[in-house]
């Protein structure tokens, strides 16, 4: 399936950025694929990273954490609406 890369980010995969991000900063596990289609176009669109990570309970995971270029989406986003 091919996607239009120049769409913008739906509501929904700003707030998976978002939350990945808030994740980040406070130093808590990656966030997982809890939502498919926010994290696949953030994935496409290379807002987000796969990484994989080892849980709380010895497991190893596949998770996301925010690229450079997610980071500087969510700067340009969150200033946008102040």
């Amino acid at each position: 399936m091919k996607t239009n890369l120049k769409l913008a980010p739906t509501v929904k995969m700003i707030e998976t950025l978002m939350d990945c991000h808030e994740r980040e900063m406070l130093e808590l596990e990656p966030c997982t694929a809890y939502n498919v289609p926010s994290t696949r176009g953030l994935y496409e669109r290379a807002y987000i990273d796969c990484i994989n990570f080892i849980d709380t309970k010895g497991k190893k995971q596949v998770g996301f954490r925010v690229s450079a270029l997610g980071k500087r989406f969510l700067e340009n986003y969150i200033s946008s609406k102040q």
